[in-house]
């Protein structure tokens, strides 16, 4: 560890890679990496700076996917679902009115083909998730 160029290091770090994965390149551990930043001073970004936009480890190219597969897209800086963007293209809307939600008609979050999305007040769009849920849960309890 005596061997490794800090300033290179950290310069590693602030074109995007994180912590952990400076460390793998130097074959030592996250702490040692974040300890002698610190030590020398060398600025780490804060959790809020480290996941968002490009550098957050599920951003893909233009869009940052989410745990559930969900699609988002930077929009002014902001993590806005993919869905959203696209129903608002679609139908020539600057931004989803307040108090309406996008609806995948198939129930499928990851299709975010214009005609599987639909804008339900979040209200119906609620009761639809709850029906959902409960005629799985029916069908689940048939079953066995």
């Amino acid at each position: 560890m005596e061997n490794i160029n800090w300033v290179a290091a950290h310069q590693k770090y602030k074109d995007g890679m994180t912590m952990k994965q400076v460390a793998n390149h130097y074959g030592c551990s996250y702490c040692a990496i974040r300890a002698n930043f610190k030590k020398l001073n060398l600025k780490i970004r804060s959790k809020s700076e480290s996941k968002t936009g490009t550098r957050h480890p599920r951003w893909k190219g233009e869009f940052l996917f989410r745990e559930n597969g969900r699609k988002c897209v930077l929009v002014n800086g902001r993590r806005v679902h993919a869905a959203r963007v696209v129903y608002c293209e679609c139908h020539n809307l600057k931004e989803i009115p307040k108090g309406m939600h996008v609806h995948h008609i198939d129930f499928d979050c990851t299709n975010d083909d214009p005609v599987n999305l639909e804008l339900l007040t979040a209200g119906k769009h609620k009761i639809l998730h709850l029906h959902r849920k409960d005629q799985i849960f029916l069908k689940l309890v048939q079953d066995n």
